[in-house]
C-alpha cells in the first residue's frame, strides 16, 4: 500500500521535475514539499494546511487530487482526534463508560427519592 509521499514522489520523478521546479511553480516551500514526499506530518500545524498543499502538489503533477487526499485521510492521524482512555490492568475508563455511570447514578437517586416519597405516604401523619 503506497503512501501519499510515495505516490507524489514517483509522479514527480516520472515527469523529471526537481523539488525546486515544483516549488517555484506551486509557490510551496521546498521544505514542505520534501516533508510531503517523506510523509512527515509533524511540520504542519493543522490538517487543513497539509491537505491544501497535497491537493496543489497533486494537481500540479496531474494526479487526481481526490484519490491522493483519500490516501492521506487513510494515513493521517490527527493528535486532536485521538481519544484518550485511562487503562489500568485490563480495565479502560472511556467517555462512554462515564455517560453510563452518570445515567445510572441519576436513575438510582431518582429511585431512592421516589421510594422515600412512597414510604412517607404509607405512614400516618404526625
Amino acid at each position: 500500500m503506497k503512501t501519499v509521499g510515495e505516490i507524489i514522489k514517483t509522479a514527480r520523478k516520472s515527469k523529471g521535475l526537481t523539488i525546486k521546479q515544483v516549488a517555484s511553480a506551486t509557490k510551496i516551500r521546498p521544505a514542505f514539499l520534501t516533508a510531503i514526499e517523506a510523509d512527515d506530518f509533524s511540520l504542519f500545524e493543522s490538517k487543513a494546511i497539509f491537505r491544501g498543499f497535497i491537493k496543489n502538489y497533486a494537481e500540479y503533477l496531474g494526479l487526481p487530487s481526490e484519490s491522493v487526499l483519500a490516501v492521506f485521510k487513510r494515513d493521517f492521524v490527527d493528535k486532536k482526534e485521538v481519544k484518550t482512555f485511562i487503562c489500568e490492568s485490563g480495565f479502560c475508563w472511556t467517555p462512554k463508560l462515564t455517560v453510563i455511570l452518570i445515567i445510572t447514578l441519576f436513575a438510582l437517586l431518582l429511585a431512592v427519592y421516589l421510594l422515600k416519597q412512597y414510604l412517607s405516604l404509607q405512614t400516618s401523619p404526625y
